[in-house]
Order: C-alpha cells, then structure tokens, then sequence
C-alpha cells in the first residue's frame, strides 16, 4: 500500500489490533533499542528499558485527514493507549529491510509546538510523536 503521498507504508496505528490502519502520511522514524540503559561492574553496558519509537514529520505539513488520524487517538489529553506497527533497528536479512514489529505502546502527544498553517495544515515540533512503554512485540513477517 501507499500513504497520501505516494509512499511505500510500513507503519500502521490504531486503538486495538483489529483497529490497526496504514498511516496517511509515513513519518521518519527513530526506534530506540531502550528508554534507559546501565554500565555494570562487570563492563558490560546493558538496557534496562523498552524499547522507544518516535515519530518525525519534519519540514512537513499534514493535512486535516492526516493530522486527524494521530489526534483522534489521543484526543484532548497528552497520551493514549494504541497498537502501532514500526519498522526496528533489526533487519530482514532476505530483503536487508527493516524488521517491521507490532507493539502496544502509549502513545506521547508533544506538549506544545503542534501548530495550524494556513490552509488547514499542521505542522509537528521536531520531537514528534513518542511511543513508550513498547510491549508485546510480533514481528510481521
């Protein structure tokens, strides 16, 4: 499938499994292997988090539909439990893509920065839109 754009989509959100749908627009994505890691005395340096993706739409702008997708899962408040599909630091080693993984996650709206751009357009901060708490990940094959 491709988003409104034209582009090849390999990131999917919804507020359930069943409601799993591609996203309008892909954004550049960012996956971080843990939220937090340690140096321990044996040496070694280890991740004590999950995992973090987050969500960039930089020098872009989303039209209503698109912008509505992400909002209307998170509504007025600053997060909201959702299913996203995201493509991970782990690679396909038969098309040397990355591993696309379906996680739950709490999806993190920014505080401040989402802006209206004329003609019904918004514009993202560049911290974008963090998934944390990533669980339950089922790589689709």
């Amino acid at each position: 499938m491709s988003d409104d754009l034209g582009f090849a989509v390999t990131c999917q959100i919804g507020p359930s499994l069943p409601g799993l749908e591609d996203v309008r627009v892909q954004p550049i994505v960012e996956f971080k292997i843990t939220s937090v890691s340690r140096d321990f005395l044996c040496g070694q340096h280890l991740k004590v988090g999950d995992p973090v993706s987050v969500w960039r739409y930089p020098d872009m702008l989303l039209s209503g539909v698109q912008y509505y997708q992400l909002k209307s899962l998170v509504g007025d408040k600053l997060s909201a439990n959702v299913v996203i599909q995201t493509p991970t630091q782990n690679m396909n080693l038969t098309t040397y893509a990355p591993q696309l993984v379906t996680y739950s996650a709490v999806m993190v709206w920014p505080e401040k920065d989402v802006m209206v751009v004329s003609q019904n357009r918004w514009g993202f901060p560049g911290d974008g839109i963090s998934f944390i708490n990533l669980t339950d990940g089922a790589v689709v094959p």
